[in-house]
């Protein structure tokens, strides 16, 4: 009889599952960007309190009036299926200070229908040759939800080139409802 009762109850489950409302899914994987810069705001990296990202024209990097480009120089999980490591695929990027008062960057970059909002900046190091700048923001596009991303910026002031990686987080409430499913399935193989 308890069999019945479970077979029931795991049926009901199921049917109002089926009735709740579709999510959309979150970002996963990683992507890396790579082009040039020139500190902002001082005349070194040791000084700077921003980035001018700078402008590729075919055969260098030029300043740009309000932001720059860049290439992918690697892209795993959902972003390899929308970006194509390219030297020829350019995508846009926004300058920013890195210094308080700091204001987020909407969108800071854009490539291959993914956009990354810059909401959080921390200067890790910071001298006249390297700048080191990590952080936190959202990626979102090709019908993905908005997705927490962990990133770090690495530039160094020998031909002022700039590297880039944001790596998506996952949710808590996704970890926490699997850990429950998992907790779940203990529990009825406790009690069959």
């Amino acid at each position: 009889m308890n069999k019945i009762k479970m077979l029931v109850a795991a049926f009901g489950i199921a049917m109002m599952a089926s009735f709740a409302p579709a999510q959309a899914v979150t970002v996963g994987g990683e992507i890396s960007i790579s082009g040039g810069f020139v500190p902002a705001g001082g005349a070194t990296l040791g000084t700077a309190t921003g980035i001018d990202f700078l402008e590729w024209n075919g055969t260098s990097y030029v300043s740009g009036t309000s932001g720059g480009s860049f290439t992918v120089a690697s892209a795993f999980g959902d972003f390899a299926d929308f970006v194509t490591p390219s030297p020829f695929i350019l995508g846009n990027i926004n300058d920013f200070q890195f210094v308080e008062p700091f204001a987020p960057v909407v969108p800071l970059w854009s490539i291959g229908g993914f956009s990354f909002d810059l909401l959080d900046v921390n200067v890790a190091q910071q001298s006249n040759t390297t700048l080191v700048l990590t952080g936190h923001g959202e990626i979102y596009g090709n019908g993905f939800e908005r997705t927490n991303g962990a990133w770090i910026l690495t530039g160094n002031s020998f031909g002022s080139t700039f590297s880039w990686s944001a790596t998506t987080i996952p949710e808590p409430m996704s970890v926490l409802l699997l850990g429950l499913g998992l907790l779940g399935l203990g529990f009825g193989r406790k009690f069959a």
